[in-house]
């Protein structure tokens, strides 16, 4: 009887096992972000901490679990990346998102800590972290395995490595193409063979600024958020730059934050959009004491004033020199297209926001024509972008209004 009782107790453990749903994989979303820029034997990247710092700020905001690590020597990288690893395991997403130099040798990509000094093909090994151990750390998360690399920057350590005569660089530039495996997508700042651009000194590279416009849209499949982000640093760089993403996953819409899908059609944020959306985090905030390289700042400042100029928004001469005009201008934006930037100077960040506008954003302006002031006629300008041959009837902020001329038109309230 003491067996026959046993029997059943056992029995009835196995069915209620049976009964029992299986649990879904832990709802952990976890991310590893590296910015490498103190180089101590080749160029310095002074904007890779800042990339990093704006990306883990914004995966923070949307519910990562972030650990942020910069300027690695060599040990404490592979140390970081193989806690990572353990981190990531059953987390329903894994994240790494590395700024740093990068480069090929034999077909196989490196990521370069701030003490390689590389002089040799031997030396990787024992100096650089191999971007198949950067996969390795993301294999085991469940639904979504994503790195992202902003590597594909100039690297003089690149040119003077030693090979074995046998041993071809397959690229000179940049890191070499590759095919994932297990549902890995690997984001490249630059295609395979090319080259990314740093951007201008105290901000942000230009695919740090698209990846924070376009991280943080609610419902926004991860595939379709890197082409975005792929048009946006095309555009930003007149087509020099071109983002690439290998590897594939399933079916399944996977996004980074989840809510109503955005319009895809639509430049403009949903008005669904929390507060950490809309705040884009600290895009591009030039740090104290920081000495941009001239040039770059004067190319980057005359770009935004055309894009701004493009968009409606008036920042007067275009010129290269960053006054009250232009700040107004980049603040308007900013207020019409509920895109948050947390300073009103010229920066990458910014250059991408209005770059990506499709459509006007700051509204037609109406004054009262000189010298009647009573009349119902209306002057205003319309950017040579937007202007239209013969009449136009539209609808403003201000009611709706009818033009019949070009440039500064006359126009009147209906």
């Amino acid at each position: 009887m003491r067996y026959a009782t046993r029997s059943i107790v056992v029995l009835c453990s196995v069915l209620a096992a049976l009964a029992t749903p299986v649990a879904p994989a832990e709802a952990r979303r976890v991310a590893l972000v590296i910015g490498n820029g103190a180089y101590e034997h080749t160029r310095a990247l002074p904007n890779a901490r800042n990339d990093a710092r704006v990306i883990a700020a914004l995966l923070g905001k949307i519910g990562f679990v972030v650990s942020e690590a910069n300027d690695l020597a060599y040990r404490p990288m592979r140390e970081a990346i193989r806690a990572f690893g353990q981190t990531a395991q059953g987390a329903e997403m894994a994240l790494v998102y590395y700024a740093g130099h990068g480069l090929e040798v034999a077909g196989e990509n490196w990521l370069l800590p701030v003490s390689s000094a590389l002089r040799h093909e031997r030396d990787l090994e024992y100096e650089a972290v191999s971007l198949s151990s950067i996969l390795a750390a993301v294999k085991d998360a469940a639904r979504l395995r994503l790195v992202i690399l902003d590597a594909c920057r100039n690297n003089p350590l690149g040119d003077r490595i030693e090979l074995p005569s046998a041993t071809p660089r397959s690229v000179p530039r940049g890191l070499a193409r590759i095919e994932p495996s297990g549902d890995i997508l690997v984001a490249y700042s630059a295609k395979h063979g090319t080259l990314a651009e740093d951007g201008p000194a105290g901000g942000n590279s230009p695919f740090a600024a698209a990846l924070a416009l376009n991280l943080a849209t609610p419902g926004l499949d991860v595939r379709i958020m890197l082409g975005k982000v792929r048009d946006a640093v095309k555009k930003a760089t007149a087509g020099r730059q071109e983002p690439f993403t290998y590897g594939s996953v399933g079916g399944d819409v996977v996004a980074l934050l989840t809510g109503p899908v955005a319009d895809a059609a639509s430049a403009k944020p949903p008005a669904s959009h929390s507060t950490a959306m809309e705040t884009v985090v600290a895009l591009a905030v030039p740090e104290p004491g920081s000495a941009p390289a001239q040039l770059d700042r004067d190319k980057l400042t005359r770009d935004l004033q055309r894009q701004l100029k493009r968009v409606g928004c008036d920042p007067g001469a275009v010129d290269g020199k960053w006054g009250a005009n232009a700040k107004s201008a980049l603040l308007d934006f900013a207020k019409h297209t509920k895109v948050a930037l947390v300073t009103d100077e010229a920066t990458t960040a910014a250059l991408v926001a209005v770059a990506a506008r499709k459509d006007r954003a700051c509204p037609l302006e109406p004054t009262r024509t000189q010298g009647r002031p009573d009349a119902t006629e209306y002057s205003y300008k319309i950017w040579p972008s937007y202007t239209i041959s013969g009449s136009v009837s539209a609808n403003t902020e201000h009611g709706r209004i009818t033009c019949t001329s070009h440039g500064h038109r006359s126009c009147r309230w209906e």
